[in-house]
């Protein structure tokens, strides 16, 4: 092995672990995105099931505002959940540019292990191309 083919390899290994990093991050990120959506999706449904429920002016919930106060904690929390998932989706976003520039830089290194080995075969076979 020569010394070219082993940093060109070790260029590889580190590139090879920073998109790997990446990818992990982009997998936690889209767990979140999946889990925030789940959680957007189940706060409407409870409140359109409330609000087919609901039987009017006559209901004591209604009566005493804990149907209002309800709806309003419904509303805010919808609303916080929301600008969560605005900031997973813009990391997201940076995320994915960097890897893409993390899988770029790790075809470069692959290209360059390829180049380095052929390289070599050149050299060996002029090697005993001059020895004969």
């Amino acid at each position: 092995m020569t010394a070219k083919y082993k940093k060109a390899s070790e260029l590889r290994t580190l590139t090879d672990l920073a998109l790997r990093q990446m990818q992990s991050q982009m997998q936690e990120l889209k767990a979140r995105e999946i889990g925030l959506r789940e959680n957007l999706a189940a706060l409407t449904r409870e409140k359109s099931r409330h609000a087919a429920t609901l039987t009017g002016p006559d209901n004591a919930a209604f009566i005493a505002g804990a149907d209002f106060r309800w709806q309003h904690w419904v509303d805010q929390r919808r609303a916080a959940v929301n600008a969560e998932l605005a900031q997973v989706l813009a990391l997201t976003e940076s995320c994915t540019q960097r890897m893409r520039l993390c899988f770029g830089r790790d075809q470069v290194a692959a290209a360059l292990i390829d180049v380095v080995m052929k390289d070599q075969q050149i050299r060996r076979k002029r090697n005993t191309d001059y020895a004969s």
